[in-house]
């Protein structure tokens, strides 16, 4: 229960801090996607979250060895997730994906175009499906979890496919265009999928964060023993 409250609390602090920066970018410049750019302060809460996740996997990691010693070799789940997300949390202040986009281009020498420039897109999705590959690989370990965090995991990447989703669409007109006609409308609508990518991105870290809050609530627990 008390994992459940953690959630809705996390997931409701996201909507007001996502609503605020909305509000404020409409308020200051029209742009309801200007506070959710490198460098604002969602970054920041984004960046938390991240880590908050990665902190959670390492705390049931240990859990789990303390609760079942020797319970087996897929227990390294816990510390991949932990990694990963603080790598993710890294990529997220600095830009890792943007930059490995860039160096892709220069190092293969691709002409940028609207298709090639959606490689920091697939850069993301990869990320996603590498995550999804270990935890199938090592589903032993997490199936005594499966009750607790299968609906926050599986919300939490769907929310992230529209986050990406998002991200491609409001890259440039481009996608946009196919649909509306009107150049004046389609530079007014792009910024609300700008602002939806960043969005997206919060709340579905949150759910990741809700999941890791409940596994590491219940690792010790003699269920998932």
């Amino acid at each position: 229960m008390f994992s459940r409250h953690f959630l809705k609390s996390i997931l409701l602090i996201d909507c007001l801090l996502i609503a605020f920066a909305i509000g404020r970018g409409l308020w200051k410049t029209g742009n309801p996607g200007r506070y959710f750019g490198e460098g604002r302060f969602i970054m920041g809460l984004s960046c938390a979250q991240l880590l908050g996740v990665g902190v959670l996997a390492f705390l049931t990691h240990r859990a789990r060895r303390e609760a079942v010693p020797g319970s087996g070799r897929f227990g390294i789940i816990w510390l991949l997730v932990s990694a990963g997300f603080v790598f993710l949390a890294f990529d997220e202040a600095f830009e890792i994906h943007e930059r490995m986009d860039r160096v892709l281009h220069h190092v293969f020498k691709i002409h940028e175009t609207a298709l090639t420039d959606r490689l920091d897109d697939l850069i993301i999705a990869l990320y996603g499906l590498a995550g999804l590959a270990a935890m199938w690989v090592c589903r032993s370990e997490l199936l005594p979890f499966r009750h607790v965090m299968f609906r926050p995991l599986a919300a939490g990447f769907i929310i992230m496919g529209l986050s990406v989703t998002c991200d491609s669409i409001s890259n440039d007109d481009t996608a946009l265009s196919k649909v509306i006609s009107d150049p004046a409308l389609v530079r007014r609508v792009n910024p609300w999928f700008s602002a939806g990518d960043g969005a997206f991105t919060i709340l579905a870290e949150g759910m990741f964060l809700g999941a890791f809050h409940a596994a590491w609530r219940r690792a010790g627990s003699p269920v998932a023993a």
